[in-house]
């Protein structure tokens, strides 16, 4: 073997041998730090309120609860409320903020920005596949007599039914409701599923001629756990199945891992 070969042979083995010293390194690094975030399929965010409702942030915190709970009941893994929304608030810093300082009013293209922004940590971060977005939306619907029945729910309207309601108050016609509603995104953010569950009546007829409705006072609203408990189970079971294909695509994944090549 010439002098040169046997220099360049050398030389192969000191970088496979670095190589090698660098790997075991980053290993120990790994080590130390300890395992990375824990990879979860679906992200949930906090619960949104319409306007509408005033002490918004009392009444999202009661539904957030809610929906945690229901979700665990059910086995579903996800990335609870909290920590999404600090992965939000992560995004909004990174923009430097999304609101028009003068106006007061959100910036389309930096809003755009940070809802990809946010989507994109998830994904990096927790190995988020699945958005949930659940909502307590004001809106009106349809009563007949004495009852309101919406997506689940049934209310006394406080109006009159019947001849009496004929001739003396307004027997059908539109009412203000609260619904509690979830929707399911991927995170490119097509829509895959949604689910309503009736909550409450917002307002009440008055029984007086005409049948103006006023609206319940906000002390009123949201007292009864169990009506709050359905609204959130009935919502969740329009998209169970979206979330069930999720943790099930991962246990198959996980046991193709097991299994190797």
């Amino acid at each position: 073997m010439s002098a040169r070969a046997a220099r360049r042979r050398r030389s192969r083995g000191a970088a496979v041998l670095l190589a090698v010293a660098v790997a075991a390194a980053a290993g120990m690094i790994a080590a130390a730090r300890g395992p990375g975030p824990a990879k979860t399929p679906l992200a949930v965010f906090p619960v949104g309120v319409d306007y509408e409702v005033e002490r918004a942030d009392e009444a999202g915190a009661v539904f957030d609860s809610l929906l945690a709970a229901e979700l665990r009941g059910r086995g579903i893994e996800f990335l609870d409320a909290a920590a999404t929304e600090r992965v939000r608030e992560s995004a909004v810093d990174s923009v430097g903020g999304y609101y028009d300082p003068y106006t007061g009013r959100p910036i389309d293209s930096l809003q755009a920005r940070t809802a990809d922004l946010t989507r994109a940590l998830l994904v990096r971060e927790h190995g988020v596949r699945r958005l949930v977005v659940p909502r307590l939306i004001v809106h009106g619907v349809r009563f007949d007599g004495r009852e309101a029945k919406w997506y689940g729910a049934v209310e006394n309207t406080g109006g009159r039914g019947g001849l009496e309601g004929f001739l003396f108050g307004q027997h059908y016609g539109g009412i203000a409701a609260i619904t509690f509603v979830v929707r399911v995104y991927d995170t490119a953010g097509h829509r895959l599923a949604a689910g309503a569950g009736g909550v409450q009546l917002f307002e009440r007829i008055g029984g007086v001629p005409g049948g103006q409705g006023s609206r319940i006072p906000r002390d009123s609203l949201f007292l009864d756990e169990a009506r709050n408990r359905a609204a959130v189970r009935r919502a969740v079971d329009s998209v169970e199945a979206v979330l069930r294909v999720e943790a099930e695509g991962r246990e198959h994944a996980s046991a193709r891992e097991r299994e190797g090549p």
